[in-house]
C-alpha cells in the first residue's frame, strides 16, 4: 500500500503539477504550513515538478520516454528518502501517561491542579503534594522518555521541600520545550472521595493552561470517587492520572 501511494504521488509530480504554478504558490503554502513533513514533501514536488514539466528547466515534455522515466524514478526515490528520514528522525507526536498517589492527613493544605481546595485534610508529601500536577509532569516527561518527576526533582533535596507544584510543572514544560516539543492537550483524572471538586474544575483548568502557556481548550480535568472502595474510599488518600499529547514545534 505504501509503495502504491509513492507511485501515485510520483506520477502526480511527473504529470499534474506545472512548474510555473508551483513556483507561484510554493511560498504561500510553505509559509502557511507548520508541518515539516508537508514542507519537505512539497519542496520535493516543487523540484521534481520544475524538472519534469517546465520546459525552461530542461524541456522534458518533448523528451524521450527514457529520459522522462529517469526523472520519474528520481522523484520516487527522493520522496521515499524524505518520508523515511522524517519518520525515523523527526517524530511529530509523542504520547505520555502519568500516575501519582498521596496519603491524606488532618491539618494539611489540599492542593489539586494548582488550586487550594477547602478541606480538613491535605496531602502528605515533600512538596505541596499536588498529585494531579505530579501525574501531569510524569506524563510529559514520559512522553519523551526523560524519566519521571522524582529523577528531576528528588524528594531528598531540600530545594523542593514544600515547593509549589506549579513551579515544577513550569520547569517540566521548559524541559520538553528544549527538546523541541510542546503540549497539544492534557487530560487529567482525579480520584478523591471528598471533598467534591466540581466547583473548582474551571479554575484548575485555567491554572494549568496558564502554567503551560497553552489554550484552555487543551486542558481537561475530570473528577470521580472510588465508590467508597479501598484507601481512596476510606478517605485515606488521593489518586491522579494524566495523559498528554506532545507535538514537535
Amino acid at each position: 500500500m505504501f509503495s502504491v501511494f509513492v507511485d501515485c504521488f510520483a506520477k502526480v509530480v511527473s504529470y499534474v503539477f506545472a512548474g510555473y504554478i508551483l513556483v507561484l504558490f510554493a511560498p504561500l503554502l510553505l509559509s502557511c504550513s507548520r508541518n515539516s513533513l508537508f514542507k519537505c514533501l512539497f519542496a520535493s514536488v516543487v523540484v521534481a515538478g520544475l524538472i519534469v514539466e517546465n520546459p525552461v528547466f530542461g524541456g522534458f515534455k518533448k523528451a524521450e520516454v527514457k529520459t522522462h522515466l529517469l526523472v520519474f524514478i528520481y522523484a520516487k526515490i527522493t520522496i521515499n528518502i524524505v518520508i523515511l528520514f522524517l519518520i525515523k528522525e523527526h517524530n511529530m507526536y509523542r504520547i505520555g501517561n502519568g500516575y501519582d498517589v498521596h496519603a491524606l492527613a488532618e491539618g494539611l493544605s489540599l492542593w489539586i491542579c494548582g488550586v487550594k481546595v477547602a478541606h480538613t485534610k491535605g496531602c502528605v508529601a515533600h512538596s505541596d503534594g499536588d498529585a494531579p500536577l505530579h501525574a501531569l509532569c510524569d506524563a510529559m516527561l514520559g512522553a519523551l522518555a526523560l524519566g519521571d518527576i522524582g529523577k528531576h526533582f528528588p524528594d531528598t533535596s531540600a530545594e523542593f521541600k514544600g515547593i509549589d507544584s506549579k513551579i515544577l510543572l513550569r520547569r517540566v514544560n521548559q524541559i520538553i520545550g528544549k527538546e523541541g516539543y510542546k503540549i497539544v492537550n492534557a487530560d487529567i483524572t482525579v480520584v478523591l472521595e471528598r471533598p467534591k471538586i466540581a466547583p473548582y474544575i474551571e479554575q484548575m483548568r485555567e491554572t494549568i493552561a496558564s502554567t503551560l502557556e497553552c489554550p484552555l481548550s487543551a486542558v481537561s480535568v475530570k473528577a470521580t470517587t472510588s465508590e467508597r472502595i479501598g484507601f481512596v474510599g476510606r478517605e485515606e488518600g488521593i489518586v491522579s492520572y494524566a495523559t498528554v499529547l506532545l507535538e514537535r514545534t
